[in-house]
């Protein structure tokens, strides 16, 4: 074999030799791109279901609060799934409802089902609902068109805690009335401890300003037997008040005070 023949032989197996190199680099690369574009799917995949996953715990809550002369009272949780009722009453209605509502219109609104008069807590299965078209959870009266209550959803994280809402007073007598014993409100509650007063012929507890009847609210009536008593305020807003009366509604006096602090 000649020099010239020995030179040719070599150089198509050196190019041989560089096109193999060349694939092979080639396939590296490309599996390299696919191993990453697979990684990038796959933290795709969980950001997404993460998303899902936070969607599905979305949650908010309300406290119900009567409309008229009608009482409602209670909680309630909101997610995706599910309408749930806890620590409920009503005043008693021939055809009572529960409606997801925006701002209470219940011809627009979502009816979940009947009131159980009977139960405390009840709950409403909810499927591929839009939350974001509802703020409110309405009870309402379908042979009636009346609403009985309502209670606005907002998040839990908005809602202020029941430690931040307590307050306490002590009662004293006004005039030539006795009235003594410990006040405390708290949350949706409010409690008497240690109660006792002059008898009266219609004695309620009111939430005022000051002691002003006149622009107050009866939360209830004086149960002279009991030295302990609870009220749900039915959704009234405390910080609107600060002082607990005792108020005899027949003699038009007030018999004793308690200023909240």
């Amino acid at each position: 074999m000649t020099i010239k023949n020995k030179l040719g032989k070599l150089s198509a197996i050196a190019l041989l030799s560089l096109s193999l190199s060349a694939h092979t680099l080639t396939s590296v690369a490309f599996a390299e791109e696919s191993v990453s574009s697979m990684e990038s799917m796959e933290k795709k995949d969980e950001m997404d279901a993460m998303t899902s996953a936070s969607k599905m715990n979305k949650a908010f809550f309300g406290e119900f609060k009567g409309e008229g002369d009608h009482n409602v009272m209670g909680k309630v949780k909101v997610t995706l799934k599910d309408v749930v009722l806890s620590d409920f009453s009503t005043d008693k209605g021939p055809d009572l409802h529960v409606y997801l509502t925006k701002d209470g219109d219940v011809k627009n609104g979502l009816k979940l089902g009947a009131v159980d008069l009977e139960k405390s807590v009840q709950g409403f299965k909810l499927d591929k609902v839009d939350l974001s078209m509802y703020n409110t959870v309405t009870i309402y009266c379908d042979e009636a068109h009346v609403t009985f209550g309502n209670a606005m959803l907002g998040k839990h994280s908005e809602a202020k805690p029941a430690e931040a809402m307590k307050k306490m007073g002590e009662f004293m007598g006004e005039g030539d009335h006795n009235v003594m014993g410990k006040v405390m409100l708290e949350g949706n509650k409010l409690s008497l401890t240690e109660f006792k007063s002059d008898e009266g012929p219609d004695l309620h507890v009111f939430l005022t300003k000051d002691g002003d009847i006149s622009t107050g609210v009866e939360v209830g009536a004086v149960d002279l037997m009991a030295m302990e008593k609870e009220y749900n305020l039915n959704g009234l807003n405390p910080d609107d008040y600060n002082t607990v009366t005792i108020y005899c509604v027949e003699a038009h006096a007030v018999f004793g005070n308690a200023m909240l602090k």
